[in-house]
């Protein structure tokens, strides 16, 4: 999206893991850029958030399959909901 090229509703996973990190750690992402710095690292430099050691695994695996570097690899909204449904139980 942020190419102006065509997209998918994967953009919105992208989103999704992006605001989840978000929320649960309650900071920005890229507190040190500015939104063209951030929007620039991602699409070039594969620039994600940093995890926390010690964070809880489920989520951490679900922020990091929604923003794979791989596209391909991330799931479907769909998929999101049942990971997320999994997660609940062992939480």
């Amino acid at each position: 999206m942020l190419q102006h090229r065509s997209y998918s509703q994967k953009v919105d996973v992208y989103k999704f893991g992006i605001v989840l990190w978000e929320i649960i750690l309650g900071l920005l992402p890229y507190p040190s850029m500015s939104v063209v710095q951030a929007a620039f690292d991602v699409v070039n430099k594969g620039a994600r958030p940093i995890i926390p050691n010690g964070f809880f695994p489920i989520l951490s695996d679900i922020m990091t399959c929604c923003w794979d570097s791989n596209l391909n690899k991330w799931p479907t909204i769909s998929q999101v909901v049942k990971i997320l449904e999994t997660a609940e139980n062992k939480l």
